[in-house]
């Protein structure tokens, strides 16, 4: 979490978000790929940044975390315009997306759900309109896992590196690292990626 808020401080401190760390001390390991689940960190920063600009001229946004066995929780709160119940049961449905037309795809939180359940965790959201977003994550606390870790969690998900065999898909999006999260994403599935970070000129990159 902290190497992401790295990546996107300057961002943030330039649009006035400021972010309060709540960090639960001496947590347990848990058994992820570390750079897909900073994947999933940003995608949320993001979008709660993106939230707040639309809607006031700074914001906040708090990252906790803490343990709640057998799972590891990591919140990330941010008091933007909320969203609204009638779109909270579709959040993560791909393609669906409330930002205007050319400022998202509606694949990022899709993508994240999928990350986050292939690891044998869980990903929700609680929101109230004019109250902010709250994503929690929950991954499973290695030593809770036992021999589950061994013999079924890193092969449970279905191979889908097939599933694009064949098939290429131009992805455009002017967040270069949401390009990059979710051209990974559909590489895993066996896609080739032409990424590009916007509709003019040519593709700005190609991900075999």
């Amino acid at each position: 979490i902290e190497e992401v808020l790295e990546i996107v401080a300057y961002q943030l401190r330039t649009n006035n978000v400021e972010v309060v760390c709540k960090f639960a001390p001496d947590l347990p390991s848990v058994l992820v790929d570390g750079h897909q689940i900073q994947q999933v960190i940003l995608n949320l920063i993001n979008n709660a940044r993106q939230a707040i600009e639309a809607h006031q001229a700074a914001g906040r946004i708090i990252i906790s975390t803490e343990l709640k066995k057998p799972f590891i929780r990591i919140s990330v709160q941010d008091n933007g315009p909320g969203i609204p119940s009638e779109n909270l049961s579709r959040i993560f449905n791909p393609f669906f997306t409330t930002k205007e037309v050319g400022k998202g795809t509606g694949l990022g939180l899709s993508l994240c759900y999928g990350l986050v359940k292939e690891h044998g965790g869980d990903i929700t959201v609680a929101s109230q309109p004019g109250g902010g977003a709250t994503f929690t994550i929950e991954l499973p606390v290695a030593a809770d896992m036992g021999a589950a870790v061994n013999s079924s969690f890193i092969g449970s998900a279905p191979d889908k590196s097939e599933e694009g065999a064949g098939k290429k898909i131009l992805l455009v999006d002017d967040e270069e690292m949401l390009l990059e999260m979710i051209g990974e994403g559909l590489k895993r599935h066996g896609y080739e990626v032409v990424a590009a970070s916007s509709g003019v000129g040519q593709p700005s990159s190609v991900a075999n």
